[in-house]
Formats: C-alpha cells, structure tokens, sequence
C-alpha cells in the first residue's frame, strides 16, 4: 500500500531504521511488545472482537472506526493517518501497557478506549 511506503520514507527522514513497516504481515503473540497494530475496526457501538483480541494479546492498536456498510476510503484513510502520525507516535511511547486507541476518517485526536 502506497500509505506504508509513504510512512517508511518519512521516517527515513528522521528516525532511520528504528522502526519497520509491514503491511499484511501476520503477527504472533511473540511479537505484542514491540508491534503497533493500525487496522479497521466494524463495530456499531462496541470494539470487534478482533480489536479486542489483539488489545488481549498484549498489542498497542490504533483502529479506524467506520460503519459496518461505510466503504474503506484509501485516500482519505491515508491523509488522517498522516495528520495523526505524530500523535500515533506520541501514544506509542507514553502508554507502556496494550491498549486500544480509535479515530475516524479526518481525526486529529486519538480516543483511549477502556478496557472491555
């Protein structure tokens, strides 16, 4: 995906080689400590079940949160992934425990979701 090539080059930029970026890659258990899951999130009113699971699992997610029926809209998934980089990266290193924070197409905030 082309939003992934885009994080990889920004990063380069500062960071260097301090993170690597997969996009469709699985992930195990083994890895909750030092992965970041971005994925969508279905739910009408509550978190999925898979969100949940991998909040269980010991994973920090970052969930886009759209309408069961809502269509996944790259261009605009992409600009507010972009305009919440810094605040993605903020959380990352603030938040030590698996917890699961959420937005929406535009967002420019991150919203804490309690543990269910």
């Amino acid at each position: 995906m082309r939003l992934v090539h885009a994080l990889k080059v920004i990063h380069s930029m500062k960071e260097g080689d301090r993170y690597e970026f997969h996009w469709g890659k699985r992930v195990t258990v083994e890895d909750a400590s030092n992965t970041v899951v971005l994925l969508l999130d279905r739910g009408k009113r509550k978190l999925e079940i898979s969100t949940q699971k991998y909040q269980e699992a010991g994973f920090k997610v970052f969930a886009l949160k759209v309408s069961p029926n809502e269509s996944l809209d790259t261009f605009e998934l992409s600009l507010t992934v972009l305009s919440i980089w810094k605040a993605i990266f903020e959380k990352i290193s603030a938040v030590d425990s698996p917890s699961v924070f959420t937005y929406k197409y535009g967002a420019k905030r991150l919203r804490l979701v309690q543990a269910m």
